[in-house]
């Protein structure tokens, strides 16, 4: 059984795909890219509210908010296949949305108070 196994890493590692897991510390970079993302993301739509408040801008920028929410996943699966050469897990994945969620709502709460 061990050979067994022992050849199957031997193949997956010839092809680059060897079946590690990301280190612990992954959870906690995945909160801190969402909260990244997301506080970008209230940036932006920040930007554009100061430049006119017509209903096509308002617009703009409550979908620079949603986006910059949905950026935070694709950010941290190119991130970790790019250093570790795995896919984001469940948990990482929620780190990262909750940790963008909770950005922009408290930063957009606290900046676009008065606008």
């Amino acid at each position: 059984m061990r050979l067994e196994r022992s050849g199957r890493l031997l193949s997956l590692a010839r092809q680059g795909e060897l079946p590690i897991e990301a280190p612990r510390h992954t959870e906690a970079t995945a909160a801190l890219i969402g909260a990244a993302t997301g506080a970008l993301a209230v940036a932006v739509a920040l930007g554009v509210l100061h430049a006119d408040g017509s209903a096509v801008r308002q617009a703009l920028a409550a979908l620079t908010l949603f986006l910059g929410i949905a950026t935070g996943p694709i950010v941290l699966g190119v991130w970790l296949s790019w250093q570790y050469r795995v896919r984001p897990r469940p948990g990482q994945t929620l780190a990262c949305v909750g940790a963008a969620v909770f950005a922009v709502c408290a930063l957009a709460g606290f900046f676009m108070r008065g606008l």
